[in-house]
């Protein structure tokens, strides 16, 4: 399971998933109907939570510069999502959007920076693990005690 999650398919996800974002926004009355049934504060909080969290795993570097670069991109994303809206006669741009936009990228960026730390260490445990269990099963004479 863990080598289907990579950097690449999480940048790739987080792409597909704000262009599918930007164009079901630009639908006329979709965006309307879905805040009728959900906040519209909620879907911007529960997308760019989800968009943050693509974008920090598709980083790589340190937790500082993966947390620092995954942000700042929300906030252009953002941003761009904003800006296209105000282009469209039945949206607007609005701030506060762009607020919580950025409030969702805050808290998923920080928690998955404490966390990562300790997701590497599990990570680096089940590498060492499977190259022991490989190197037991490649060689027989590491076994035998005699």
């Amino acid at each position: 399971m863990h080598n289907l999650i990579t950097p690449k398919r999480c940048l790739l996800a987080a792409f597909l998933f704000f262009l599918l974002m930007v164009c079901a926004g630009a639908i006329p009355g979709k965006a309307m109907a879905a805040s009728t049934v959900v906040s519209d504060k909620l879907l911007h909080f529960t997308a760019y939570s989800i968009l943050s969290i693509l974008l920090y795993c598709g980083m790589s570097g340190t937790r500082l510069n993966r947390g620092l670069r995954s942000f700042l991109l929300i906030g252009v994303l953002g941003g761009l999502d904003e800006v296209i809206q105000s282009f469209l006669p039945y949206r607007n741009f609005s701030w506060l959007d762009w607020e919580v936009n950025m409030l969702a990228a805050a808290i998923c960026v920080s928690f998955l920076m404490l966390l990562h730390p300790t997701y590497t260490a599990l990570a680096r445990s089940r590498r060492q693990e499977k190259r022991r269990a490989q190197a037991s099963r490649t060689s027989p004479l590491m076994n035998d005690k005699s």
